[in-house]
């Protein structure tokens, strides 16, 4: 049995305010076709998005104070805030190869919002499925959680000498994308903002569909790093679905004001690779000494930020 706070009734209530949040953020960001209008209104939805974020921290610890006691509400707190700045830290590199995506197949910007809109949807039901897959396997052979720990100290290790296969890896990408064309029935041709279209009565996926699955597999391949990582704070479901959930919802607003940034998203890979390290330390290490989850929360931030602050010095020095 998996301790949870989320009762059947928390679940639903929650799942239909995430359901409303995410319609209205959708159909606010559809309303607004012009670029700097976008860009204003995804820095004040961004804004929101936190400020929503940090309120349910704060109703989160109160839910559990009064449902369990305070002790439990302080550590779900800082376990929740945790698992939100770790996953954010992840969705860095996410929104990286989303650029380069777009820009590979010349998607114009107004199409991007389409992708993204679906894109992160189905990235919201891909995460859940394997969320509650991870939670089942912890459950039953606690064991893995020592194997976790080994696989994400050699993958943050892996993240920092990663640089030296970069050109393999676009290689191999390119040959997947013509692979595909050659298998499948997709064409190079845009038909407006549709994933398909005829061509001479042959019903074939356009360039926006091809990206749309490029964008889910790529979330996928992520997410076997960033939900690993979180299942070393908390088992709880509700905590893990919904600090996911949370860092995610605001990816597209995120992804419009920092598009023009993104040169210095790449500092953050090692700050991942520094985050999934200390974490893979504290799972190996947690029947010896158990690290406080306000100190790891604090960890996370500090390596964020600093990455942030040397990717803008950085910048300034090459320029």
């Amino acid at each position: 049995m998996v301790d949870t706070i989320g009762t059947p009734i928390l679940w639903c209530s929650v799942g239909v305010i995430i359901i409303i949040l995410l319609v209205i953020d959708f159909s606010v960001q559809n309303f607004f076709k012009s670029e700097d209008t976008s860009t204003k209104l995804a820095l004040i939805l961004s804004l929101l998005w936190f400020l929503i974020t940090i309120l349910f921290s704060c109703f989160i610890w109160l839910y559990t104070k009064f449902t369990f006691n305070e002790n439990l509400a302080s550590k779900n707190f800082f376990v929740f805030l945790s698992g939100y700045f770790l996953e954010k830290s992840f969705s860095m590199d996410n929104m990286a190869i989303w650029y380069i995506l777009f820009q590979s197949f010349s998607i114009p910007v107004i199409f991007q919002r389409k992708i993204l809109l679906y894109g992160i949807f189905f990235a919201l039901i891909l995460r859940s499925i394997l969320i509650f897959c991870g939670i089942w396997l912890l459950s039953n052979w606690s064991f893995i959680f020592y194997i976790l720990g080994i696989f994400l100290f050699f993958t943050g290790v892996k993240i920092i000498f990663l640089d030296s296969n970069g050109d393999k890896q676009n290689t191999q990408d390119i040959f997947f994308v013509k692979w595909i064309y050659r298998n499948f029935r997709l064409t190079k041709n845009f038909s407006g903002n549709k994933f398909f279209s005829r061509e001479k009565g042959v019903l074939v996926a356009t360039p926006l569909f091809l990206v749309l699955i490029l964008v889910e597999l790529n979330d996928i391949i992520l997410s076997l790093d960033s939900i690993p990582a979180i299942f070393s704070i908390t088992k709880d479901p509700f905590i893990v679905m919904t600090s996911s959930f949370f860092s995610m919802a605001g990816l597209r607003s995120v992804y419009i004001i920092l598009v023009n940034e993104l040169q210095n998203i790449s500092f953050i890979k090692y700050g991942i690779a520094v985050i999934l390290i200390f974490i893979s330390i504290k799972i190996l290490l947690k029947e010896l000494f158990e690290i406080p989850i306000s100190v790891s929360l604090a960890f996370i931030m500090i390596t964020l930020i600093s990455c942030f602050i040397a990717g803008k010095i950085f910048v300034k020095v090459k320029i």
